[in-house]
């Protein structure tokens, strides 16, 4: 069977948050979608950084990484296909850098 490489590593929330804080890049999906089905486009997360998605709302200043969360899983996390709450992945640092 064909292996493939994966370039994500699924992190804790609390880790996801303080990326968020930091303004780092993070990648959220819902929690059942596996790390190839988005490696390889069949499933599209949100990539989260925190001024980029600030720019995005009308409520610049109450957008916190809750309401984030809370509004990523509203619209995605919706049935037990996919996920009933949310994931935090990062991509993994290649050996070089």
């Amino acid at each position: 069977m064909r292996q493939h490489a994966v370039n994500y590593k699924r992190v804790r929330k609390d880790v996801a948050r303080r990326m968020f804080e930091n303004d780092e890049l993070f990648l959220i999906v819902a929690c059942n979608v596996r790390e190839n089905h988005f490696e390889k486009g069949w499933y599209h997360g949100v990539i989260i950084k925190e001024k980029e998605y600030k720019d995005l709302r009308y409520d610049n200043d109450k957008m916190t990484f809750d309401n984030m969360v809370n509004n990523f899983e509203d619209c995605n996390c919706q049935d037990r296909e996919t996920g009933l709450y949310a994931a935090f992945y990062i991509k993994k640092k290649s050996k070089g850098e």
